[in-house]
């Protein structure tokens, strides 16, 4: 079993601990330190060092290998990020039916069109689109469900975001959410954001990149900035400081299973009384979970969380191939990246030894006048030799070429990639020879299809479960009527309350 995270008992609860005053930290972000480091080492330990960085240059088809200029060409086959997009869009092309049952009166329609609507505005697919994209390139991906009271002149909305795995810290007992007793989402905010949505203790942020006394303090240099979230000391200008701070500061939410208890009160226990139940003497603190804020060692919020945790957590995982002992899963980008480089390597060495070799090497006889400075070796040259000269005086010699087998040796590399990748030719409409009747087609098309099946069948737990949560979300924020509209205008039924 995991074990639980801020436990309390009589006395001093870390509630109770004073906020980040001078060199003492509070202990709840402390603690959240701690179970971020935990989180953060299980991922370096099975993804390794510079995982992040890495899969951003792959993606974004960066060498970052190259230091310096350099006379080698470099042929680049960005095979593989093609497979891997390809097969996000498959997967993320189907559109998300959801039905809504009530338990007593059957079927809701209204609330599934009002459902449905909301999922297309909001476009709710991009996310899935993106959260797949994310995994089959880094692993291990995140949806996340919240709710924006700011959004819509303050009448609210809830969104859905796809996260990369750096900024989601999970408990590393378990790969499944329902055995997890914690999860720490991490956001990148200005100063301002802070202050719009936190407004109570956020004057008591001290921004440890900074040594200004505030943010948008005194500039170096003489130097002045506007105010508002730019508002930044610049490093290394003539007369300044040598500190500075973009701004964005770092807000973590810390979701936890907290098992602190506390005496019932008064109207609790008149509610068990009223319905003939036995009084318990200790009840639950945070029956739902409890919800941590913590903005660079100052606590913002403290208190019950929004979503029941458990059996709900806001950042759900994305897989796209089996997870082993904890959330982190291979990505399908390294089970043949090598072939990839190996393949675009020999493409860059053929290509080079190929302009290299249709230059020729000028061979010249000493008794035909000729030097290696008369002759410029420019194509159409005429060269004028004397009479005397032997035969065959200037010849131009060409190395023996390389075998077919080793130029064509990448396009074999490149087709053992597709297979791993589960594209295979069975998959493009190619079963093979012979008379293949439709159902034979079919079946062969469908065969050749499993890693993509396997990677739906993971998918289809995300999806559910973020579905679930937008439903729930939208049932406990949203009070008041309110209408959805699709693409084409058309109105839909206001929401019931939950």
């Amino acid at each position: 079993m995991a074990f639980t995270v801020f436990r309390t008992s009589k006395g001093a609860s870390p509630e109770h601990t004073p906020a980040d005053s001078g060199s003492e930290k509070d202990l709840r972000s402390r603690q959240i330190d701690e179970l971020c480091r935990l989180s953060d080492n299980a991922r370096r330990e099975f993804y390794g060092p510079n995982h992040d960085e890495d899969t951003r240059q792959f993606y974004n088809l960066l060498d970052k290998t190259r230091r310096t200029p350099t006379f080698r060409p470099k042929i680049s086959a960005p095979q593989l990020q093609v497979l891997l997009l390809s097969e996000a869009g498959d997967l993320t092309d189907s559109r998300v039916r959801v039905t809504i049952n009530h338990k007593e009166n059957g079927r809701d329609k209204e609330r599934e069109r009002a459902f449905q609507e909301h999922w297309r505005q909001e476009q709710f697919d991009f996310a899935l689109l993106q959260s797949k994209i994310y995994s089959q390139f880094a692993g291990t991906a995140f949806i996340q469900v919240g709710f924006d009271p700011l959004a819509r002149r303050g009448d609210g909305s809830v969104w859905m975001a796809a996260r990369e795995q750096r900024s989601v810290y999970c408990d590393t007992i378990s790969p499944w959410p329902n055995h997890w007793s914690w999860q720490v989402v991490e956001d990148l905010m200005y100063l301002d954001e802070i202050k719009l949505r936190y407004p109570d203790r956020a004057d008591q942020i001290k921004p440890r990149t900074a040594k200004a006394e505030q943010l948008a303090g005194p500039p170096a240099g003489g130097i002045e900035m506007p105010p508002g979230p730019m508002s930044v000391t610049v490093r290394g200008l003539p007369g300044g400081e040598q500190y500075s701070t973009d701004g964005v500061l770092s807000v973590r939410t810390l979701f936890a299973k907290d098992s602190s208890i506390v005496e019932p009160t008064d109207a609790q226990v008149a509610a068990f009384e009223k319905r003939n139940m036995v009084v318990p003497k200790y009840l639950p603190k945070y029956p739902l979970g409890r919800m941590i804020v913590d903005c660079e060692g100052t606590i913002l919020v403290d208190g019950h969380s929004w979503v029941p945790l458990g059996l709900m957590w806001p950042a759900i995982p994305v897989w796209s191939m089996p997870p082993w002992d904890n959330v982190w899963c291979p990505p399908p980008s390294k089970y043949s990246r090598s072939l990839q480089e190996a393949g675009e390597r020999m493409m860059s060495q053929t290509e080079e030894n190929a302009r290299r070799l249709n230059n020729g090497m000028i061979v010249i006889n000493a008794a035909s006048d000729l030097t290696a400075d008369s002759v410029g070796g420019m194509p159409g040259e005429i060269l004028v030799i004397s009479a005397n000269s032997p035969q065959n005086a200037v010849e131009i010699k060409y190395p023996a070429p390389m075998p077919a087998q080793m130029i064509q040796l990448p396009q074999t590399y490149f087709a053992f990639q597709k297979e791993l990748q589960g594209f295979t030719a069975a998959r493009q409409g190619n079963p093979g020879a012979g008379n293949v009747g439709s159902d034979l087609f079919d079946s062969a098309v469908s065969q050749s299809q499993s890693i993509t099946r396997l990677r739906s069948k993971l998918f289809s737990y995300s999806v559910q479960k973020a579905a679930e949560l937008v439903f729930y979300t939208m049932c406990k924020f949203y009070k008041n009527p309110r209408h959805f509209y699709s693409n084409l205008a058309r109105q839909v039924p206001e929401q019931k309350s939950a």
